[in-house]
């Protein structure tokens, strides 16, 4: 816009109602990062993740820094499973390529974790918005050492 035509919107006083229009209309920018989400256990993993969550996206990658076994996900993330579940998702267990699927097993190695956290947590209506609609699958694979490791947490929109 040429400074003599903004000066002319200005004395109509239409300035004020085209810097609000405008601001109504750009959109908000969410800070969300490229590729996986790394897990932390602090309360800024949970924000980073109820902020992704939020903008819907069709798949959220959660990758883990440290070794973590399935039989001991971090209790920062049981809240988060939990809900899913209650909320109607499914979670799945991903073994890594080439190894046999028995029957039960994987699930089972989950459970003294999913279930304490089904005994003594409340999920936040937020927690539950942002996790409604998404299914998760939890990839392990091998390590060097023969444990089998949590690579990640992958949600899926349903």
């Amino acid at each position: 816009m040429k400074p003599q035509r903004l000066v002319r919107v200005a004395r109509n006083g239409h300035l004020l109602c085209l810097l609000l229009t405008a601001a109504c209309t750009t959109p908000v920018l969410v800070n969300v990062p490229e590729g996986p989400l790394q897990f932390v256990d602090l309360p800024l993993f949970d924000a980073q993740l109820r902020q992704v969550l939020d903008v819907k996206p069709d798949t959220v990658k959660i990758a883990f820094i440290d070794k973590v076994k399935p039989s001991q996900l971090p209790d920062r993330l049981k809240p988060w499973m939990t809900t899913l579940q209650n909320e109607g998702g499914e979670v799945k267990i991903v073994l890594p390529p080439g190894d046999l699927q028995p029957r039960g097993l994987p699930l089972l190695s989950l459970l003294p974790a999913l279930w304490n956290a089904l005994r003594g947590q409340k999920a936040e209506q937020i927690l539950q918005e942002s996790v409604r609609g998404y299914d998760a699958q939890i990839i392990l694979k091998n390590d060097p050492s023969g444990d089998r490791l949590v690579e990640s947490i992958v949600l899926h929109r349903r």
